[in-house]
């Protein structure tokens, strides 16, 4: 095979899995996994079947790198800054910006209402803690190493406040009044964070 066959049959694999991906986070997002089929993926997308089975052997496997393309987009919008000059109200922003991110109803259905069941909760876990929790964990420890927190195993405390922040986010959800629960955890997580800052 000529190189540029070969380099023009990448291309066109990367353009099939793009648009297999886009439309299975649009079709996950608003109806679910259970709700959503390979074969309806195919006929959006537009593409054959074989195509799709080429790069995903499963439905699930196509959730999962939806997941991850999910999570990602999570975590670009919750980077911590360590030059921000008011660590603790950065660190609050912080997580209000997590909770906006993952109330996307979108994001909310394949994050936090399909991935633990459909990926199983050790799979969510370890996906959760590399693209976020670890970067919580690095930032708490860069506040205690300057002594603008108290005394604390960072990476417990990380793993602490990553589940309080996703059972808030599910609170939020499920509330008839969003904007006033999201308020009003906010003011909680505040307290929650005045125990270990200096």
């Amino acid at each position: 095979m000529k190189k540029e066959d070969k380099d023009q049959r990448i291309e066109n694999g990367k353009k099939t899995v793009f648009k297999v991906l886009s439309v299975a986070k649009q079709m996950f997002g608003r109806q679910g996994f259970a709700k959503t089929s390979t074969s309806g993926i195919v006929k959006k997308a537009g593409i054959a079947r074989g195509g799709l089975y080429h790069h995903f052997s499963t439905k699930k496997e196509i959730f999962k790198a939806v997941f991850r393309m999910t999570m990602e987009e999570i975590a670009e919008k919750i980077t911590f800054d360590k030059t921000a000059p008011e660590k603790k109200q950065h660190f609050l922003d912080v997580t209000l910006a997590f909770f906006k991110a993952c109330l996307d109803p979108g994001r909310l259905q394949i994050v936090m209402i399909d991935a633990p069941s459909v990926l199983g909760i050790d799979e969510f876990r370890t996906l959760d803690e590399e693209l976020l929790t670890a970067q919580l964990a690095d930032y708490l420890e860069y506040l205690l190493e300057n002594n603008i927190i108290k005394p604390i195993n960072t990476e417990i405390m990380s793993h602490l406040l990553a589940g309080a922040a996703n059972e808030a986010v599910l609170l939020i959800a499920q509330s008839k009044d969003k904007k006033k629960t999201l308020s009003e955890v906010c003011a909680t997580f505040e307290i929650l964070v005045d125990s270990f800052w200096k």
